[in-house]
């Protein structure tokens, strides 16, 4: 029951991870060079969605 959430988890992270991190990227470039704190905060908000939707997931 375990191992079959464990895949179910990995299999949906290799799939999604894929769009965060270069979402992850952009955020962190426009972080360093310092562009708008709305980028940022921006941000923070897309991947604390991505956390929310995922938590959701595992919980179905």
């Amino acid at each position: 029951m375990i191992s079959d959430r464990l895949t179910i988890y990995t299999s949906m992270l290799t799939s999604i991870s894929k769009i965060p991190i270069h979402i992850g990227c952009i955020c962190f470039f426009t972080y360093v060079a310092n562009c708008v704190v709305f980028s940022s905060y921006f941000c923070s908000v897309i991947y604390f969605d991505h956390l929310h939707v995922l938590r959701y997931v595992l919980i179905q």
